[in-house]
């Protein structure tokens, strides 16, 4: 049985991700831009079981940022920004790291950080003298 969390007074629920890659990756955009509402929305995406924030993401546009926000407001309305399970924060980064999880491989996350099987990655020394400003495309060639 999953591990239940509470936030606020009787506010009980679990965590699990939502089965769907493309709000994983929208909430992992949004996290550049706003961490706070993006964390509040994997929070609010991840929560099942009763005491859930009764919000759809489909009312917010598919907006992630929106989404957060509302979800923030939700929580705050009820007095649920704080529990017994910590901050509001503590258990929305446990649902992040989740969602995360559910869609991203070990050999994805290894390939991403440039320590794929194979490839040489360049030493904390050398990358420190180096004369370009580190600036990268996403696969990892000079910008």
């Amino acid at each position: 049985m999953p591990k239940t969390y509470q936030l606020g007074d009787g506010h009980s629920f679990h965590l699990e991700p939502p089965g769907s890659y493309t709000i994983v990756r929208e909430v992992a955009a949004a996290a550049q831009r706003n961490a706070s509402r993006a964390l509040a929305a994997a929070l609010g995406l991840c929560m099942r079981g009763p005491g859930r924030v009764p919000l759809k993401y489909a009312d917010h546009g598919y907006d992630a940022m929106a989404y957060g926000g509302a979800v923030l407001d939700a929580l705050h309305k009820r007095k649920a920004l704080r529990g017994p399970d910590g901050t509001w924060g503590d258990v929305a980064n446990i649902a992040y790291a989740l969602m995360l999880e559910s869609v991203i491989t070990e050999e994805e996350v290894k390939r991403e950080a440039g320590n794929s099987p194979g490839e040489v990655t360049a030493s904390p020394e050398s990358s420190s003298t180096s004369s370009d400003d580190g600036a990268s495309t996403p696969d990892g060639s000079p910008a």
